[in-house]
């Protein structure tokens, strides 16, 4: 966990629950977790992500603002590869 500013602290995670109590979990794919979200994200950046082995591969996050949370969604070969929540309350 890293700390971000004063007050605010971000956190992986492996699972989320939506407001309508849908799961979003590592592994989902893209068009699950946009169906299950039910929200437009704030931002959608792309960047490439280096591996191990092999040729680097196109990581995009999705960063969502929902009842005072943020949540950090990188999808990487159109599955969800990382969740990251982050509480806005200061």
């Amino acid at each position: 966990n890293k700390r971000l500013g004063q007050s605010v602290y971000c956190f992986s995670t492996n699972t989320i629950q939506t407001a309508e109590r849908q799961a979003i979990t590592i592994g989902d794919t893209v068009e699950e977790m946009q169906s299950r979200i039910k929200a437009s994200p704030i931002t959608v950046q792309s960047y490439p992500l280096v591996q191990d082995k092999g040729e680097d591969v196109l990581a995009i996050d999705y960063t969502y603002e929902i009842e005072n949370m943020r949540y950090i969604i990188t999808v990487v070969n159109q599955h969800v590869k990382n969740i990251q929540t982050e509480n806005l309350n200061k």
